[in-house]
This record gives structure tokens, C-alpha cells and sequence, in this order.
């Protein structure tokens, strides 16, 4: 349900200030699928979201350190 429009927020015509308010919320979230949203707008991601992905998202965190 929140996949889809934090998809469309996560695309580089979005502000960062939009794309790390995304990813903070979905860090809320307990999908594991919204690691493999992350992952895919990762290439897309500047260094702000990209910190926010890292740093605030457990799910992300937790892919990371597999």
C-alpha cells in the first residue's frame, strides 16, 4: 500500500528533504520489502537519503550487514 507512493517520492525529480522523510518513514515499517525498494532507488539516492537509508532504516541496516 505505502510502496507505491514512496516509490514515486523516492525518484530523483524529488527533493532530498522529501526523499529522507520517505526513507525515515519506512524505516517505521517492518516489510522486508522495502529493502528491495531501497535498493532499487539506491543508484538514485545523493548522500543525504543515502545517510538516512544507512543510519535510520533497521531493515536496510540489517540487509547490509548480511
Amino acid at each position: 500500500m505505502l510502496q507505491p507512493l514512496a516509490a514515486q517520492l523516492l525518484q530523483p525529480s524529488e527533493p532530498d528533504a522529501i526523499r529522507v522523510a520517505t526513507i525515515k518513514l519506512l524505516g517505521r515499517q517492518r516489510d522486508a520489502k522495502i529493502a528491495d525498494l531501497l535498493l532499487e532507488a539506491w543508484p538514485t539516492l545523493t548522500p543525504a537519503p543515502r545517510e538516512a537509508a544507512l543510519k535510520r532504516n533497521p531493515v536496510f541496516t540489517r540487509l547490509c550487514r548480511l
